[in-house]
């Protein structure tokens, strides 16, 4: 690996987050001798689980606010994610001539990109790489998993190898962190591109410019796999220099009958899978056999009890209108559905057609609060839609309306910010909710 030196550089943490990034930063960062200074708009109450994992080092915090002197005084801004381009105080480091990186670019500025699978879209990408580096491990190589899944990539690069694989899932926002470097994995992964973070964005066309950073720098000897049946990423192809390669939900997959996951959705995932095991080598057998043991990702349609015959299934990483709609017409009918909360910019016109499509399927809705919700309502049926004020209301509610064979689901098709940390909060409430019933 090609080892950066930060030994006495003042660095600058920017959103201490609660996802495993920030706090891998800041770890990795004064491990590595610099000065770091983490500052995050919450204070301290909201982010103990991320302060407990960088109990006893050297770190300075600035938490409820930001100062404008931190950013132009450091040798290096680290940002998070989830913070804009156009910060005002990124801008007063830019103008003080202050380098600015996210976790993305530091990690991709020491490990070797050969040895990097990227896997991008606006839904399907965790199952995706989770699948792959299952895929990869059971065959007995040494795969590693991290990036948008609560996972810090750098926290890894003093425990592995060069020759070892990484991979990792990439949001949109992550890949930001790779265009100043001019950089892409060397295999890359779009399983779809939809309308998605139109809150952060302009429009659709700027979020698939940051989408489609993932091959843009590839090079010749690499590989772009990308769903054909998708215009967003099919015009990928014309931006890469590597080998493409075209997946989609019909594909032959092995074994599908046998998996342990299910729904269209979930089998184009996997789908987008089978190019990159069959690049590194996989053998028919080895993947049948992935794929019959692989048991999918918590909080995604995950199955959380079975109780006096009803089933309560967690699906509350489907923060967009399109995730909901996989669930409706995957999760075994008759469903109370439990969705909404705040806005992403996003059309719910869509969802709202499923919905009256699957009328005889939906049971009752029930909504929790927030001004996504305030959109969605008027598009529901009104007969069959209620709202609640907290997930302990939506649960007890759900249970009060279902009966034996029924299954409650939560499949918000919303953000979950200003009622929860993140969506996986939310998902760990309503997981409590269910098992004290």
């Amino acid at each position: 690996m090609n080892r950066r030196e930060y030994n006495g550089m003042r660095a600058l943490v920017m959103g201490l987050g609660l996802n495993g990034g920030g706090a891998g930063v800041a770890k990795f960062l004064a491990t590595r001798g610099a000065h770091v200074t983490v500052t995050d708009l919450r204070d301290e109450n909201i982010l103990r689980p991320s302060l407990s994992t960088l109990h006893g080092l050297d770190i300075n915090y600035i938490l409820g606010h930001h100062r404008e002197e931190d950013f132009s005084n450091a040798d290096l801004v680290v940002r998070n994610p989830a913070v804009p381009l156009d910060s005002p105080y990124l801008q007063e480091a830019r103008m003080a001539g202050i380098p600015i990186e996210m976790e993305t670019g530091l990690f991709f500025n020491e490990f070797p990109r050969s040895q990097i699978i990227g896997v991008t879209g606006t839904r399907g990408k965790s199952t995706t790489a989770a699948f792959i580096q299952h895929a990869l491990s059971s065959s007995g190589a040494q795969a590693h998993l991290a990036g948008n899944m609560r996972v810090s990539a750098v926290a890894l690069l003093d425990t592995i190898s060069d020759s070892d694989l990484v991979v990792l899932e990439l949001s949109s926002w992550q890949l930001e962190g790779l265009r100043q470097h001019e950089i892409s994995p060397s295999v890359a992964v779009v399983t779809n591109l939809l309308p998605d973070h139109l809150d952060r964005y302009r429009d659709i066309h700027d979020y698939a410019s940051a989408k489609r950073i993932i091959v843009q720098y590839q090079e010749q000897n690499d590989l772009a796999i990308l769903n054909k049946r998708n215009a967003f990423t099919m015009s990928f192809a014309s931006h890469t220099k590597a080998r493409v390669e075209f997946f989609s939900e019909d594909d032959i997959v092995p074994s599908w009958d046998n998996a342990r996951i299910r729904g269209t959705h979930n089998r184009g995932n996997l789908a987008a899978a089978m190019p990159v095991l069959a690049n590194f080598g996989l053998s028919r057998a080895e993947i049948r056999q992935s794929v019959e043991s692989f048991r999918g990702l918590p909080y995604r349609q995950q199955v959380v009890r079975e109780a006096d015959g009803i089933l309560y299934i967690n699906d509350t990483t489907s923060t967009s209108p399109d995730a909901a709609i996989a669930a409706l017409n995957t999760c075994p009918p008759p469903l109370v559905w439990i969705a909404g909360g705040a806005d992403k910019g996003l059309s719910f016109s869509n969802l709202a057609a499923a919905v009256h499509r699957l009328k005889d399927a939906i049971k009752a809705i029930i909504l929790l609060p927030g001004q996504g919700t305030d959109a969605l309502q008027p598009l529901l049926p009104r007969d069959k839609t209620h709202t609640v004020q907290t997930m302990q209301e939506a649960v007890s509610l759900a249970n009060c309306l279902s009966s034996p064979k029924d299954t409650i689901l939560l499949s918000p098709a919303c953000a979950s910010f200003n009622s929860y940390n993140n969506e996986f909060h939310r998902g760990e409430q309503f997981n409590k909710a269910v098992n004290n019933i």
